[in-house]
């Protein structure tokens, strides 16, 4: 691991001094940078967790209906059954009227599904 080196004043000369290099980071210092990062993320890194779990934990543990919104949804269960008697009623008064206006071209002798022409 020789890496040729000139001189940097003057002109080049030609003879080449080689230097040993140097590596930027020595391996016996990688494996104590490294348990040190890790206790830092650990000391930090944990007590975040735990505060982010306990915040869902008490979110989801919250009551999911409160007392207006049972009076809301009770509201709204009576709105549909008003709505489905009313359906109902016409669905009755429409059976009346298609009834009656059977008979009546039952009496006059036309075929169902024809009326009279007007003259």
């Amino acid at each position: 691991d020789r890496i040729p080196v000139r001189a940097a004043c003057g002109r080049p000369r030609p003879a080449i001094r080689y230097i040993q290099s140097s590596r930027l980071v020595n391996e016996d210092i990688i494996i104590p940078i490294a348990g040190m990062i890790t206790s830092i993320v650990m000391v930090l890194g944990i007590p975040l967790v735990i505060v982010h779990a306990r915040r869902l934990w008490a979110r989801d543990s919250m009551p999911t209906s409160s007392g207006e919104t049972n009076q809301r949804l009770e509201r709204i269960e009576q709105a549909i059954d008003a709505m489905a008697v009313e359906v109902e009623r016409i669905s009755e008064g429409q059976r009346f009227v298609t009834k009656l206006l059977a008979d009546q071209q039952e009496r006059v002798g036309l075929p169902a599904g024809r009326t009279r022409q007007p003259s």
